[in-house]
Parts: structure tokens; C-alpha cells; sequence
């Protein structure tokens, strides 16, 4: 994005891909720590592809944004890039191809715990295959948010008082999916089901046309949370907290 109030972009990029075959010892298992200074940005674009393991993303406090990625087999080390110019800098972690995973005899051990500053607006897309991912975005300064899930497991915490409006596109897939919306701003959530069968089940959130449903506080707040999720065979738990 190259608009004139974004003159300084970071771009988080992960891009996890495990790939591979062998039984992960506890003696076998390493770490890979990275940490990058957001303090003079004006937005944190984070993208995050997971293929397995899981993910686990938080807000702090300092103005850094830190990833701690445990492997198992060297095989597996996550390549760290980075790239700046003139509109800020670039990270990309990624893990090479190696081969075909065989989840009925092997363990394979892949974990991601991702902290990002909240002192820097942040946009967010998040991708999973087979991972589970367990991302609480409360205290971000959150714009925009995009979810695609595979078949893991899916907790989204968004119920933060958030000072501007986001957007967040949810793409639940066929493991079970929980996300709590919050309560003090205004939520207008659009469900789009791929069968009728699909289980949704809403706390807070009230049917205010086909498809559509709002938080008590829709219409009456300054600032609201746009969603859209789309479900696929997994059930999905909807919240206002």
C-alpha cells in the first residue's frame, strides 16, 4: 500500500511450512527467536501461512514485534529474510520444501508464538491448513483482519474497545472455531452458510435480518466491528464479551 499516510510499512510475513517425515525427540527440539523495532511505523501488515502445528498470537506492550519458533528436525529451520526501503521493512520466515508429511507415523512438532506491538496500528491475515491457531487481538490497534482455517481448531478474541472501525473476514473451516466480539462498540456480524446443516451457535448477538445479527451496541457506538464469516462442516461459536 503506497498511500500518502502510510509513507513507513512493515510487512510481518510467516510463512510456515512443515514439511517432512521422522519421529521429533524431546532432545531434537530447537528454537529460532526473532525481533524487529516497529516504534517509527505507521502500520504493521502481518501475514501469517501455516500448513501444521500451531500458532499462537498476543499483543505487548514495547515497540517490537517478536516470534519465537520452536522445530524439530534442522531440516525444518524456519530462513528468516529481511528486506527495507523507503516505506519500511520487510520480514519473511519461511521453512523450505522437503517433502510429504505422514501424520499416521510420525510426530511433528511446528510451533509459532507471534507478540506484536499496540502502539502501532496493525492489519492482519492469517492462513491454516491443518494448524491450530490461538490468537488474542484485543489490545492491537486493529484495522483490518482476515481468518482462513483448514481443518484446526480456531480461538479468535476481538473484543477489545477498540478507537476506530475494523473489518475481519472469517473463513471457519472443519475444525471448531470460537471468536468473541466485543461488547462496548458496535458488532454487526454476517453469517454466510455453506449448508444449512452447519452448526453456528451466537451468545450476544441478535437476528436483525436474513443473515445478519448485531450486538446491543450496533448503531449506538461511534466505532464499529464489521464481520463476515463463512462457515464450512466445523461448528462455530460466536460470542460478545
Amino acid at each position: 500500500m503506497k498511500k500518502k499516510y502510510l509513507k513507513l510499512v512493515f510487512l510481518f510475513f510467516i510463512a510456515v511450512f512443515l514439511v517432512g517425515c521422522g519421529r521429533v525427540n524431546a532432545s531434537e527440539i530447537q528454537e529460532q527467536n526473532d525481533t524487529c523495532t516497529v516504534s517509527n511505523l505507521k502500520v504493521i501488515n502481518t501475514g501469517i501461512d501455516l500448513k501444521v502445528g500451531t500458532l499462537n498470537i498476543n499483543s505487548s506492550n514495547d515497540n517490537n514485534v517478536s516470534s519465537k519458533i520452536t522445530f524439530g528436525d534442522p531440516k525444518w529451520k524456519p530462513i528468516v529474510k529481511s528486506m527495507k526501503d523507503n516505506y519500511g521493512e520487510d520480514i519473511d520466515i519461511s521453512e523450505p520444501v522437503i517433502g510429504n508429511i505422514d501424520k499416521g507415523k510420525n510426530t511433528i512438532m511446528n510451533n509459532c508464538d507471534l507478540s506484536i506491538s499496540k502502539n502501532v496500528p496493525t492489519n492482519m491475515k492469517i492462513k491454516s491448513e491443518a494448524g491450530d491457531v490461538k490468537a488474542d487481538l484485543r489490545e492491537l490497534q486493529l484495522s483490518n483482519l482476515d481468518v482462513n482455517m483448514g481443518s484446526g481448531k480456531l480461538y479468535l478474541n476481538v473484543s477489545g474497545n477498540y478507537k476506530k472501525d475494523i473489518t475481519v473476514n472469517l473463513n471457519c473451516g472443519r475444525g471448531e472455531s470460537t471468536i468473541y466480539f466485543p461488547k462496548n462498540i458496535g458488532v454487526k456480524v454476517e453469517i454466510k452458510k455453506h449448508s444449512d446443516k452447519d452448526v453456528v451457535n451466537l451468545v450476544g448477538l441478535m437476528n436483525s435480518e436474513e443473515g445478519i445479527y448485531t450486538n446491543s451496541n450496533y448503531g449506538k457506538s461511534s466505532v464499529t466491528l464489521y464481520a463476515t464469516v463463512s462457515t464450512s462442516s466445523g461448528k462455530i461459536n460466536l460470542n460478545v464479551d
